[in-house]
């Protein structure tokens, strides 16, 4: 997983999130991939949902590997502050966030929502 910061946590700035994503099994469900930047008091303040790699999961192959790519635009006006960048899987057909066996590099579980990093804009 790799995240660019662009213009470096400035507003207006590009946040790229770029990830491969892979399942043992036929997923049993299509779930949405959802990347939220939250402020200081976890409110979202922007996100991007999809399919992870823009196809639906009950179509995927075992072992497949999907490429994504979430692109954020920071708001022009965004305050000054620390902001954490999340991710998280929530079911398609009923809008639940969703515990799915997904696992960091170090092999830690993600669990429905991961914070990826924080991001400081001066």
């Amino acid at each position: 997983m790799g995240v660019d910061w662009g213009g470096g946590g400035a507003p207006c700035a590009d946040l790229r999130l770029q990830s491969w994503w892979t399942s043992q099994a036929v997923p049993l469900d299509n779930y949405s991939l959802t990347l939220v930047l939250r402020d200081e008091a976890g409110n979202p303040v922007i996100n991007k949902d999809g399919a992870p790699g823009d196809t639906l999961m009950l179509l995927w192959e075992p072992g497949q590997l999907t490429f994504d790519e979430r692109v954020l635009t920071l708001p022009c006006e965004l305050p000054a502050g620390t902001y954490e960048l999340v991710l998280g899987f929530y079911s398609q057909q009923d809008g639940t966030f969703v515990d799915l066996p997904a696992f960091g590099p170090e092999g830690a579980e993600l669990g429905n929502r991961a914070v990826l990093t924080y991001l400081e804009v001066g």
